[in-house]
């Protein structure tokens, strides 16, 4: 009798013990499941922010290769101020210069990497008087 006690007493306390230790492994369990949790959405993140990263230099990179061309046509414009067709070529750039923030920016950061944009973006805060060559018509007057 005694030792059928002593069973049922010592299998309540490891059942009493293992009901514990579950207890514990569980809460232990949802603080790994919320730590999973808060880790998958820290990576997804991070994962969107190494997107917009990307996006931005790859806005860049375009921004550069447009301002470039730009830069570019304001030269060739320049080099032929007697041709008519070339007379209108510092509207698009101009365009460009007050709706394309980013073209700003890397202006900014770099004024001597497109001269001729630059000129042209400093022209454009100038009164009209004393605006770039390409905002003159022929007789040196300002186009409109």
């Amino acid at each position: 009798m005694l030792l059928s006690v002593v069973g049922v007493v010592s299998l309540a306390l490891i059942a009493l013990f293992l009901t514990f230790i579950a207890l514990h492994i569980r809460g232990i369990a949802r603080g790994a499941g919320q730590l999973a949790n808060d880790v998958a959405a820290l990576s997804r993140h991070v994962d969107r922010l190494g997107e917009q990263a990307t996006v931005r230099n790859s806005m860049i990179v375009l921004a550069e290769l447009l301002a470039d061309a730009l830069d570019y046509d304001l030269m060739t414009a320049a080099l032929m101020p007697n041709v008519p067709f070339f007379q209108s070529w510092h509207y698009w750039p101009r365009h460009l210069l007050t709706s394309c923030p980013i073209l700003g920016e890397i202006l900014d950061a770099n004024p001597r990497w497109w001269p001729g944009l630059a000129e042209l973006r400093q022209a454009m805060a100038v009164p009209v008087q004393a605006q770039h060559p390409l905002l003159q018509d022929s007789t040196g007057h300002p186009s409109r």
